[in-house]
């Protein structure tokens, strides 16, 4: 009986333990200062085309930093589609790599 039950919460403990750091991977990234890219994309003096469809998340935080914000839209398993915010900027990522964004 006991075995079973500190067999029991150990496997709870995992279970827990993968969904939170799924839920939030994005504490355990490393930050990325950019400082006047940062303050050029929020005052929308960055040129958009600099931004390239297939880029890939690191080049994005490369070229403006941390988002503001981000957000899951879709994590099948198989596809996972992302949505990071910069200001007034929307970029969306499919597994990884930027397909779009809008202003």
């Amino acid at each position: 009986m006991k075995k079973g039950f500190i067999l029991f919460l150990v496997l709870m403990g995992l279970v827990l333990g993968y969904w939170m750091a799924r839920e939030n991977r994005e504490l355990f990234e490393l930050p990325h200062d950019s400082g006047s890219s940062q303050d050029q994309v929020l005052h929308g003096t960055i040129d958009v085309r600099e931004l390239e469809r297939g880029m890939d998340t690191w080049q994005v935080k490369e070229l403006f930093g941390s988002p503001d914000a981000r957000r899951v839209l879709a994590d099948t398993g198989e596809t996972k589609k992302e949505e990071w915010k910069y200001g007034e900027r929307y970029l969306y990522f499919r597994d990884g790599f930027l397909s779009s964004w809008k202003e």
